[in-house]
């Protein structure tokens, strides 16, 4: 009799180890999970942020794509994805430069769009990077957007209109 239970506890205990490890996870496939960030990460990112957009500023752009993505790896939550997209464009990277502009308006936050500078420097640049790869009609979206930020230079202007021109020509 007792080995007749033992058989049959351990036949449950088989069967649902198989079970159990077919249980779907608290994560969804598409979610993004991010790492613990100590508060000494979250400091050192900014640290870093703050290099690169001074490296930035003085056309250090190799260096400052560099500290960009050391600061991402930390905590990309802070963000630098808009930063290291500029250094990329102005590198003749589109492709890249497009991409991490891509990432950054696809992670701005509400808060993002209140600091000083952040609206329209993504699409400043993915709409020039589009528009240097012929994808005017992409291109036209993107310098409408910063054409009416604060990079909405006369430049910035006249190729959102010389876009636009493009974009209908190839329409036709």
């Amino acid at each position: 009799m007792m080995k007749k239970i033992l058989c049959l506890f351990l036949a449950g205990v088989l069967i649902s180890l198989p079970l159990s490890m077919l249980q779907p996870s608290f994560v969804m496939a598409n979610q993004k999970v991010f790492r613990k960030v100590t508060p000494a990460d979250n400091q050192r990112a900014l640290q870093l942020l703050e290099q690169a957009n001074i490296l930035r500023s003085s056309k250090k752009y190799e260096e400052a794509i560099s500290l960009y993505t050391k600061a991402i790896h930390i905590n990309e939550r802070l963000g630098g994805y808009a930063g290291r997209a500029y250094c990329r464009f102005m590198l003749h990277d589109y492709e890249q430069a497009e991409r991490d502009a891509n990432t950054s308006i696809h992670n701005r936050s509400a808060r993002d769009l209140l600091l000083p500078g952040m609206m329209g420097m993504a699409e400043y640049v993915r709409g020039i990077c589009r528009y240097r790869q012929g994808k005017y009609a992409e291109a036209e979206k993107d310098l409408r957007i910063a054409a009416n930020s604060r990079y909405g230079t006369d430049e910035v202007k006249q190729l959102y209109q010389t876009c636009k021109e493009k974009a209908a020509a190839v329409q036709k």
